[in-house]
C-alpha cells in the first residue's frame, strides 16, 4: 500500500544563466532531476515522497527550482539551488514532512535554503 502524500517536484527545463543572464548550462534541470532520482533510491523516506519532475515552475531567472507539496500542507517554492544541495534538500524535506503544518520557518531550515524560498503557499480551503 502507497502511504505518500508528500510531492517534490523538480524543475526539468531549468537553465542556469550568468550574471548577464545568458544561458551557460542548457541541461540544470535535468541534470539536478536525475541527480534527486539517484538520491531517491537510497533515502529513507523515499517511501512518504514522490518524486515528480515539471516542465516550468516560473522560475527561469532563479534556477534550478523545486517545490515540496503535500494536502493541508503549506506548500513551498525554492530557487537559486544546484544537485551539490541534494543532501539538504533531502533533509529540509524530512523536516516538512515532520511539520503538520508544512511551515518551514527559516531557522529550521538547512542554511543553505534559507535565503531560496521563492513561495510559500497556503493550502488549499476545503
Amino acid at each position: 500500500m502507497n502511504t505518500t502524500v508528500h510531492t517534490l517536484y523538480i524543475c526539468t527545463t531549468c537553465k542556469k544563466r550568468d550574471a548577464h543572464d545568458i544561458v551557460i548550462d542548457h541541461k540544470a534541470g535535468e541534470e539536478f532531476y536525475t541527480a534527486m532520482q539517484n538520491a531517491f533510491k537510497t533515502w529513507g523516506y523515499k517511501d512518504q515522497f514522490t518524486l515528480v519532475p515539471v516542465e516550468c515552475l516560473s522560475a527561469c531567472k532563479k534556477a534550478c527550482a523545486f517545490a515540496f507539496q503535500a494536502p493541508s500542507k503549506f506548500s513551498y517554492v525554492f530557487g537559486n539551488t544546484d544537485d551539490t544541495m541534494i543532501n539538504d534538500l533531502l533533509e529540509m524535506a524530512e523536516i516538512y514532512m515532520s511539520k503538520n503544518d508544512g511551515i518551514l520557518k527559516k531557522i529550521h531550515r538547512p542554511e543553505i535554503f534559507r535565503d531560496k524560498v521563492l513561495a510559500r503557499i497556503p493550502p488549499l480551503r476545503s
